[in-house]
Formats: C-alpha cells, sequence, structure tokens
C-alpha cells in the first residue's frame, strides 16, 4: 500500500489505514470480543496460544479493510490524474470521506483522539459504521448529486469526484434491487423464497430462502428503516401488523423507536 502513487495522499485525506501505531487495528473496532485480549501476554502456555490465535481474525479483517480502501481511493486518485484535473488538499479529503464512509470507517473529528471511540463503541457497538450508514443516506446522496450536476462554483476535479461517490452509491442501490429481483424471480415461480420490502418493517431487508435468512444489506438499512418509520408515525412488527407510535400506556414513542433503533 506504501508503495502506492497516492500513499501520502491517503494520509492527508485522512482514509481509515490499519497502519502502524504499534498495532494493526489501532484505526478499526474490535472485530470480536475483547474479552480474550490479554491472553496473548499470560504466563499459561495455553492462554497464551488461545491468545494468539483469537488475534488472527482481527488481523486479518484489518488487513483487508484497509487493502479495499487504499484500492478504492487509488482509483478515484489515479482518475484524477488520468484525466487530467487540478486538484488540492480539499479534494483529497473528500475522496477520503468518500472512501470512510463507504466502508463502514467514517471519521468522528475531535471524538478520534483519546479514548473517545473505545467509550462510544461500548455503547453503540461500532459507532463509526453508525455514523457511516447515517451519512450515506443522508449526507453523501444530496451532496453529490449537487456537487455533480447543479452547483455552478464545482470545479471538473469537484465533479468527478462526486461523480464517483454516486457510481459507489448506485453500486450499493443496484446490489440490493439485484437481489430482490432474484427473489421475486423466485417466488413467483413457486420457490420457498420471500423478501420483505416495506422499510417500516422490523424484517426489512431480511431475504428469507427456505429456513435460512439472511439481511442484504449487511445491515445498513437501518437509517432508512428509522426514518420511514418517523415519517409514518409507526412500524409494522413481526406478526405484519401496523403499529402506530404513541405517547399513552403501553405504546411506544418516537423517541423510544430512536432510542431502541440506536442501542
Amino acid at each position: 500500500i506504501m508503495s502506492y502513487d497516492s500513499a501520502d495522499a491517503m494520509i492527508k485525506g485522512d482514509v481509515a489505514l490499519s497502519l502502524g501505531a504499534g498495532k494493526m487495528s489501532h484505526m478499526e473496532e474490535d472485530f470480536a470480543s475483547v474479552l480474550f485480549k490479554n491472553y496473548e501476554k499470560s504466563d499459561n502456555v495455553f492462554k497464551k496460544i488461545f491468545g494468539t490465535f483469537w488475534k488472527a481474525p482481527q488481523i486479518a479483517y484489518s488487513s483487508y479493510l484497509t487493502s479495499i480502501r487504499a484500492q478504492h481511493f487509488d482509483s478515484i486518485y489515479q482518475g484524477l490524474k488520468q484525466n487530467g484535473y487540478k486538484f488540492d488538499n480539499d479534494n483529497i479529503k473528500e475522496i477520503g470521506r468518500i472512501v470512510n464512509d463507504f466502508t463502514g470507517a467514517s471519521r468522528l473529528g475531535k471524538l478520534e483522539t483519546g479514548h473517545s471511540v473505545q467509550a462510544l463503541n461500548s455503547i453503540f457497538f461500532s459507532v463509526r459504521k453508525l455514523v457511516s450508514d447515517v451519512r450515506k443516506f443522508s449526507v453523501r446522496i444530496p451532496k453529490d448529486i449537487y456537487v455533480a450536476g447543479i452547483s455552478k462554483n464545482a470545479t471538473p476535479a469537484d465533479k468527478y469526484i462526486a461523480k464517483r461517490g454516486l457510481t459507489k452509491t448506485a453500486s450499493m442501490v443496484g446490489t440490493y434491487l439485484a437481489i430482490f429481483g432474484l427473489i421475486k424471480l423466485g417466488e413467483n415461480a413457486g420457490m420457498d423464497v420471500s423478501m420483505e420490502t416495506d422499510p417500516r418493517s422490523t424484517k426489512f431487508g431480511e431475504a428469507r430462502i427456505g429456513k435460512e435468512t439472511i439481511n442484504v444489506s449487511g445491515g445498513a438499512d437501518w437509517f432508512p428503516t428509522l426514518m420511514s418509520r418517523i415519517l409514518s408515525n409507526g412500524e409494522i412488527n413481526s406478526l405484519g401488523v401496523y403499529v402506530p407510535y404513541g405517547t399513552g400506556m403501553d405504546e411506544k414513542s418516537k423517541l423510544e423507536a430512536v432510542s431502541q433503533t440506536i442501542r
């Protein structure tokens, strides 16, 4: 990665690369439980071996994500150069934001210092992933559409980067629609498959294939689900029944819905 022509730009763009700082995964949320993280330092030989093997998936996971982010960044960076566009540090940082947003590693500003991220992860599981999911739908789409097609002040480099962002959005949505289409074809053909498409439902995005159920969005659909429920003032429960929000006894409020979703 550091041999890439764009390596220095990746650092300037604050791409979430798991490099240096004494350990492989310092920029990532923990892949597995930290319950056994100190076993590697144990004097007990069995605990030491177990701790070493427990750490291996984390290293592999972080290495894979670092490789993916580096490749995506380099692709956009080389595109700018090949097209002869003039670009500056703001463009470099925007490429970094796009890469991080689409790989579950949105930066948290001042919260990146100290132990703030670790503390937040103990509450929200993966705060960078949570912020990434929000930004993909509420920030990236409108911003990239505006810069790519509406803004009169955007430079050719700005427009190119925004179009690459929209391409990634289209790829994400297109994959979802393609899977939905295949599931529907199977369902119409009499196969034992189905998929929930109502965003208010607790089963939204879940594809059932026989007795197996998978979430085709990888869990990234929680934000559009929450917004749909808030706008419609209710949700569809696991039985397929629409339940309106309220403030009366035994009723769930919108605030409770938000709180449950974020947790």
